[in-house]
């Protein structure tokens, strides 16, 4: 994952990042607030920013101590393996780009339902549909349906709120990727003139707006019930 680590702290001030997180902190309403998945912290820092009480965990050492440095609520920690009495219950827990990275993803989002709150909110951002598989996900067991991302969050308990698609310009680049065999590199966008351009057009129209397609689905689901 050593490889995963260092991509992502080249991605760090992407329009990808700072564009997703402007979209999922319009539903994220109360603290505390969990980051699952944290990585370089990008999310974690626009949490604090905001002034959401936060805690972060990742199964990465490395990304942990890095995370630290700016929230001491950081703890190194696989969320299939969490022990929910360690922490309090969470009005929100964000999972970003995390879900498609875990192999058992039912047993992930059930530790997610125990750990929050009667009421609390999930948001996921998952790469959206196999039709879409490239080399670009060398790092995920799985892309979602919006079919298969709704039953398993309603296996596990959840009431899907929303569900939207996201980042439809990288519908074309994908496919052709796939049809030619080349990897999207999202490290050289982030680091060119484009990287600009893209934010603007992100936090202008896409995320004001439900684009009919994309690459990615986000997802709002509650937890509404006790499970019997």
């Amino acid at each position: 994952m050593e490889d995963l680590f260092l991509h992502l702290v080249n991605l760090d001030d992407s329009f990808w990042r700072i564009s997703r997180d402007e979209l999922v902190l319009k539903w994220v309403t109360g603290g505390p607030v969990l980051d699952v998945g944290c990585g370089v912290g990008g999310t974690t820092k626009s949490l604090l920013e905001n002034g959401f009480d936060t805690y972060s965990i990742d199964s990465s050492k490395k990304a942990c101590n890095l995370v630290s440095k700016i929230n001491p609520q950081t703890r190194c920690v696989d969320i299939t393996a969490v022990d929910e009495r360690k922490f309090p219950k969470f009005k929100a827990i964000i999972l970003l780009d995390v879900l498609e990275h875990i192999q058992d993803d039912k047993k992930a989002l059930e530790s997610v339902y125990a750990l929050l709150a009667r009421g609390g909110r999930v948001v996921i951002s998952v790469p959206y549909h196999n039709m879409l598989w490239n080399k670009t996900d060398k790092y995920h067991y799985r892309r979602y349906s919006r079919r298969q991302l709704k039953k398993i969050l309603e296996e596990t308990g959840f009431t899907v709120k929303t569900m939207r698609f996201w980042n439809m310009l990288s519908l074309a680049p994908l496919l052709l990727s796939k049809a030619c065999g080349f990897e999207v590199s999202h490290k050289k966008i982030a680091h060119s003139p484009l990287n600009s351009v893209l934010k603007w057009y992100f936090l202008r129209f896409e995320n004001r707006v439900h684009v009919p397609i994309g690459s990615q689905l986000f997802c709002l689901a509650e937890k509404s019930h006790q499970k019997n």
